[in-house]
């Protein structure tokens, strides 16, 4: 039931999952990102700007995204095939917190 959705959670979510990491990404100088809008979001293995998905496959080291995915498995976090992290309203900040901080471990390993 659509009334059950509260569309500015998930957007505040998906904006702090984007900033918190982003700001991380750029403080430990790892060449990664998060790109997205509300509650959808995909995290790119480089640091230049991607326009497309040919510049991403350009860029992006080979099986970054897979080798990432496998990685936050074994973390406990997982991630849909397409790479894509899609809050419900089940993501509380909270959850959304602990996913942030296992990411941010699974950048630095």
């Amino acid at each position: 039931d659509a009334k059950h959705i509260q569309y500015d959670k998930l957007h505040h979510v998906g904006q702090m999952f984007r900033d918190e990491l982003n700001s991380f990404f750029i403080a430990e100088d790892i060449k990664m990102k998060v790109i997205g809008c509300g509650p959808l979001s995909r995290i790119i293995f480089t640091d230049k700007f991607v326009k497309n998905r040919k510049d991403r496959d350009e860029f992006e080291p080979e099986n970054a995204q897979e080798m990432f995915s496998t990685k936050l498995k074994e973390l406990g976090v997982f991630v849909n095939g397409n790479g894509l992290y899609h809050f419900s309203m089940s993501h509380t900040p909270e959850v959304v917190k602990e996913i942030i901080n296992i990411i941010k471990l699974g950048s630095k390993s």
